[in-house]
């Protein structure tokens, strides 16, 4: 019986005494181990917000910087008390007229250096693109286009993340934004930027879109 309680006690004194994960070179616990393969998700809302007539190489060029005029590199998240506006047209009462706005606004984020914020801001831009280059998402004669709502980037576990709110200034909405018809195209734009978030972290990446 003694002999039962001392290895018990022993046994209870190894668990406790487990160390604890080690932080890496950031202080951020849990990033990937190498070899590791996990997900880059990106979820996207399922409302308009119009982009007026902004192309998709026009509206990636537009939402990088914006996001990075709100997103410091030299913090490790955005400011979510300000948003960053877009210029574009709109269409009010059957007329299209400029000055328009599409704000942007980081809900929330968590990244550690430049290169963690512009890898998030590339997806999210990147969603953008696809959005307005399917016509699908596209009104007024396909003269006018609509993005999500809502991008939300989530990479693994959630060793870095950012959500953005897509919201246009003016009131009434038209058109349609179907997520479904722009998954794949989101995906593929994602596979694209993988080599960059391997290389990054050391481990291994694949693209998961879903629609919210």
């Amino acid at each position: 019986m003694k002999l039962l309680t001392v290895l018990a006690v022993a046994s209870a004194a190894l668990v406790f005494c487990s160390p604890v994960q080690p932080a890496d070179s950031t202080g951020l616990r849990g990033r990937p181990s190498v070899g590791a393969s996990d997900p880059i998700k990106v979820e996207l809302g399922q409302n308009v917000a119009n982009a007026g007539r902004l192309s998709g190489p026009s509206i990636y060029h537009e939402v990088y910087n914006a996001l990075k005029s709100i997103c410091s590199s030299n913090q490790n998240n955005c400011q979510t008390s300000v948003y960053a506006e877009i210029p574009v047209a709109y269409l009010d009462k059957g007329q299209v007229h400029n000055g328009g706005g599409l704000r942007l606004w980081v809900t929330s984020s968590l990244y550690f250096g430049e290169q963690e914020r512009n890898l998030l801001i590339g997806i999210i831009a990147a969603a953008a693109q696809s959005d307005v280059e399917d016509k699908k998402n596209c009104h007024y004669s396909g003269k006018l286009c609509n993005v999500s709502d809502y991008v939300g980037v989530t990479v693994g576990q959630g060793y870095v993340s950012m959500e953005v709110r897509f919201e246009q200034s003016n009131k009434e909405k038209h058109g349609t934004f179907d997520c479904i018809a722009v998954k794949e195209a989101i995906s593929g734009r994602v596979q694209d930027l993988i080599p960059e978030f391997d290389s990054h972290f050391g481990n291994s990446y694949y693209p998961d879109v879903s629609c919210i």
